[in-house]
């Protein structure tokens, strides 16, 4: 603690206090988990920590495994597991979706073959009546029918 016992910790001997860095400690106090008073110190304002906010800090640094650094982030292999992993679930989605593709392919071509049978059958109906219509009504009906 400075030579002032009632003053509290600059943020240096906080850091040394803890084995944090003196940055890491202006980072907390920047965001808010840390609050301590802005006092007058020998080379103008400076952070005083009281005995409380040391106790705080440290189990904000501890908390993150002592290093002050998340400690809930992947490492790179995890990452490289987990890229890998999602890799390998989209090549399977894309093989699922060629296998359905080609199914409805085929079944769009088996459809085709039916559509161009149809037409072929209606293009023979046309004619018939054609030919129907060209022997007139009353040949038709009174024997001059023709085989067709």
């Amino acid at each position: 603690m400075s030579d002032t016992a009632d003053q509290g910790y600059t943020l240096r001997e906080a850091a040394q206090e803890i084995g944090a860095s003196v940055p890491w400690f202006r980072k907390q106090v920047y965001k808010g988990a840390l609050t301590p008073p802005l006092v007058e110190g020998s080379h103008g304002k400076e952070y005083r920590l009281t005995a409380a906010d040391l106790e705080a800090a440290r189990g904000l640094y501890h908390a993150r495994g002592g290093t002050g650094k998340r400690t809930d982030r992947l490492t790179n292999t995890q990452a490289l597991a987990l890229v890998t992993k999602t890799l390998e679930q989209a090549q399977e989605a894309v093989a699922v979706a060629r296998a359905l593709a080609d199914e409805r392919g085929e079944a769009l071509a088996r459809e085709r073959e039916r559509a161009d049978r149809l037409e072929q059958t209606l293009v023979e109906e046309r004619e018939r009546r054609e030919r129907l219509q060209g022997m007139g009504a009353l040949a038709f009906l009174f024997g001059g029918r023709r085989r067709i």
